[in-house]
C-alpha cells in the first residue's frame, strides 16, 4: 500500500463501529489509532465527524476508580497500561550486551564531561571503550 491510499482510506462501518466501542471501553486516541492502524489525527477527526467526545468517557471512568479506590491507585495504573505494554515488549527484545553497553556509554559520557570541567581538551580512552 503506498502512502498516498494509506492516507485515502475511508472508514468503514466496521471500523466506526470498533472506534465506538474503543471509546466508551476508555482507550486513549493513541491506543485506538494503533488497533486500528490509523494515526492519532486520523482517529481524533473520526471522532469529531461522529461527534463522539472521548473527554467525557475518561472523566466517568476515572471518577468510578476513584470510588473503588481512595487512593486512585487504580485509575493511575490504567493510564500507565499502555506505556508499560510498550516497555514490555521493548524490554524483551533486550539482552545483557544492550544493558551493559548502554551503561558503558553513560559512564564514558559522565567521564567526558569531568574531564572536560577539569580543563582536559581531549580525553583519552576510557577503559577499552573508543570515544567518538
Amino acid at each position: 500500500m503506498s502512502a498516498s491510499s494509506a492516507r485515502l482510506r475511508r472508514w468503514g462501518p466496521d471500523e466506526d463501529k470498533q472506534l465506538r466501542e474503543m471509546v466508551e471501553a476508555g482507550k486513549s486516541p493513541t491506543m485506538i489509532a494503533l488497533r486500528l492502524k490509523r494515526t492519532e489525527m486520523a482517529v481524533r477527526g473520526r471522532l469529531t465527524a461522529l461527534r463522539i467526545t472521548i473527554r467525557k468517557v475518561h472523566i466517568k471512568k476515572n471518577l468510578d476508580h476513584q470510588r473503588k479506590d481512595d487512593r486512585g491507585l487504580r485509575a493511575r495504573l490504567s493510564r500507565r497500561g499502555f506505556c508499560s505494554a510498550a516497555w514490555a515488549v521493548f524490554l524483551a527484545n533486550r539482552t545483557e550486551a544492550d544493558f551493559q553497553a548502554w551503561r558503558d556509554e553513560r559512564d564514558w559520557t559522565a567521564e567526558k564531561y569531568r574531564r572536560f570541567d577539569r580543563g582536559e581538551r581531549r580525553a583519552p580512552q576510557y577503559d577499552g571503550i573508543n570515544p567518538r
